[in-house]
């Protein structure tokens, strides 16, 4: 996997993240789960940062996998349904990589 197809991997994972964030204030949210989905943003926020970091690219896959558990530890269910799918296009994103 080259350089650059890592770092567009990342892209498209942090605007994911903040595609879901800005939904929380659209009115078909599902306003319920914004405290759990708030909590799961605040954990995500500490990966974003470090896609981030190309100058550190070949820490980039590992930031992926561990990425990767990460979202596969989270309960969907417990999620509103704009979490759920951004979990889903990550999870998606990251299997391009690893």
């Amino acid at each position: 996997m080259v350089k650059n197809e890592l770092e567009a991997v990342s892209l498209t994972i942090i605007k994911n993240y903040f595609l879901g964030i800005r939904e929380i204030h659209f009115p078909i949210y599902q306003k319920q789960f914004k405290q759990i989905d708030l909590a799961l943003f605040i954990k995500l926020a500490d990966f974003m940062e470090k896609l981030t970091d190309f100058e550190k690219s070949r820490f980039l896959r590992g930031y992926l996998k561990d990425l990767e558990r990460t979202l596969n530890s989270f309960e969907s269910g417990e999620y509103s349904q704009t979490v759920q799918r951004m979990i889903r296009d990550m999870k998606k994103e990251v299997k391009k990589i690893v």
